[in-house]
């Protein structure tokens, strides 16, 4: 069963995704834009207020929502007016947007896996050595993560995880900062191909000529096998800290993206 997204996450992603752009940008701004009253739009986002059909539509066609994108959202905020939760059933926990804003660079995420090592002893100088980064960037690392409430730290200066459950962005939402990791994790990948043992790794790819209508489908499936992949590898003893991309991209071009 295909997952859907929960119209509230949609709403203050795209929010989000402007205050990124434009920090002094406010909700009453967004809710203008919107044309939507502004407490109208706080009680969407607080869960105080249900979303209809109809601010489904008007909300989809003021931030030009692609057809697919629009028919996800009125698809969801169908299957909320008849109780359907929206919950993944898989234990991943997600990051709230400004939580991720914080944290964007991926060395936190590999920090946050470096943490679940068997007898790892998650102090700066321990986290430095390990990812090869200064004892400085380390200890600034964390302190992020403890500002946003990932990890936790003891009286002997030691770091820790505050949830063992595995996190996650959402899915299908756009917006700066997780652009921007993206980037950077396929710039890493770049140089690991020169400097990392091939037995060590496993870069391949494959073009198709396919049904653009699957993309949905597909994209789940990616999602599943992902989450599988990681719960396979992490069963056993875990001594290091690898990071999987798995890359879905059209090589054909369609007039609409001059």
């Amino acid at each position: 069963m295909e997952e859907l997204l929960d119209p509230r996450v949609m709403l203050e992603s795209e929010y989000l995704a402007r205050r990124q752009r434009n920090a002094a940008y406010s909700l009453r701004a967004f809710a203008k834009f919107l044309d939507l009253p502004s407490g109208r739009l706080s009680q969407l986002l607080s869960k105080k207020r249900r979303f209809t059909p109809k601010i489904g539509k008007k909300i989809a066609s003021r931030l030009n929502f692609d057809p697919w994108k629009t028919e996800q959202l009125l698809r969801s905020i169908e299957a909320l007016r008849k109780g359907s939760s929206l919950a993944p059933t898989v234990p991943y926990s997600p990051i709230a947007m400004d939580q991720f804003q914080t944290i964007a660079d991926p060395v936190h995420f590999s920090v946050l896996s470096l943490l679940e090592l068997d007898n790892f002893q998650g102090k700066p100088t321990a986290v430095a050595e390990k990812l090869a980064i200064s004892v400085v960037e380390a200890r600034g690392v964390l302190a992020r993560l403890q500002r946003v409430g990932l990890v936790q730290i003891d009286k002997s200066g030691a770091y820790s995880l505050t949830a063992q459950e595995a996190r996650a962005t959402t899915t299908d939402i756009s917006f700066a900062a997780l652009r921007e990791c993206h980037k950077r994790l396929l710039r890493d990948s770049i140089d690991l191909i020169d400097t990392v043992p091939i037995e060590l790794r496993d870069v391949t790819s494959i073009t198709m000529a396919i049904d653009s209508k699957k993309l949905a489908e597909a994209k789940k499936k990616i999602r599943d096998f992902r989450r599988s992949m990681a719960e396979f590898l992490e069963s056993g003893k875990k001594k290091e800290v690898y990071r999987m991309n798995i890359q879905l991209l059209p090589v054909t071009k369609k007039k609409e993206r001059k």
